[in-house]
């Protein structure tokens, strides 16, 4: 695993999010013995856990569900790492506020760097970053708010700025669902993240950390 949460989403079985459970948490044990490491808890429409930050039963009112409670749980028992990508911000609070092993979040954008309703806001990184975990940032010009590399640097500079150097990580989300900056098109791109992470003045341990250390502690951590 050399890259962040960009490597997390690879070579892993099915199910990756609470979708695939069926409102069963005994399946969270299958498929943790089937080596499922990290389980993201919604995508694009509700499920037993909560509701989504935008999609099929959008609800910003509502956090998570007494069921979504016993899944963090769950979970953490299994060694999987909750993800909290996609889920509404009420829902992704009450995570970190009963979580007690670092989560991830592994792809999304940065409010403080670009307003769009995938991104997360300050509080957000500052939860996940109190119990240890890492934001994945996505590749995706539509959340970053422009193309190119500069706009990946200043994501992850923001979440550094707000949270420090054990915040940051990669989200790629090279899953095919979205089309990625244009540098960043494949794994082939990343040495040239390396030196736009350096120009923008990032030192060399801290670029690690971003592409492998921090994601590297938290599945140690699980």
């Amino acid at each position: 695993m050399r890259i962040g949460c960009t490597q997390m989403q690879k070579n892993l079985p099915a199910a990756r999010r609470a979708h695939a459970l069926e409102g069963d948490l005994e399946n969270v044990d299958v498929f943790a013995k089937r080596g499922v490491r990290y389980l993201g808890l919604l995508h694009f429409s509700a499920n037993e856990a909560g509701t989504p930050a935008f999609g099929r039963g959008r609800d910003e009112r509502a956090g998570l569900s007494a069921w979504g409670h016993a899944l963090v749980e769950r979970c953490e028992a299994n060694q999987v790492i909750v993800d909290l990508a996609h889920i509404n911000r009420k829902g992704f609070l009450d995570v970190c506020a009963v979580v007690k092993k670092p989560p991830i979040v592994s792809h999304t954008g940065v409010l403080g760097a670009f307003q769009h309703w995938r991104n997360i806001d300050d509080d957000q990184l500052r939860a996940v970053a109190d119990h240890g975990g890492c934001i994945g940032v996505i590749f995706c010009p539509r959340f970053l708010g422009a193309d190119g590399l500069d706009a990946v640097v200043k994501h992850l500079k923001h979440i550094l700025d707000v949270v420090g150097e054990d915040g940051p990580a990669l989200g790629s989300d090279w899953d095919g669902g979205i089309v990625p900056t244009r540098e960043l098109a494949d794994p082939r791109g990343l040495p040239l993240l390396t030196e736009a992470l350096l120009k923008a003045g990032v030192g060399e341990r801290v670029i690690g950390k971003i592409l492998r250390g921090n994601v590297m502690r938290v599945l140690g951590a699980a």
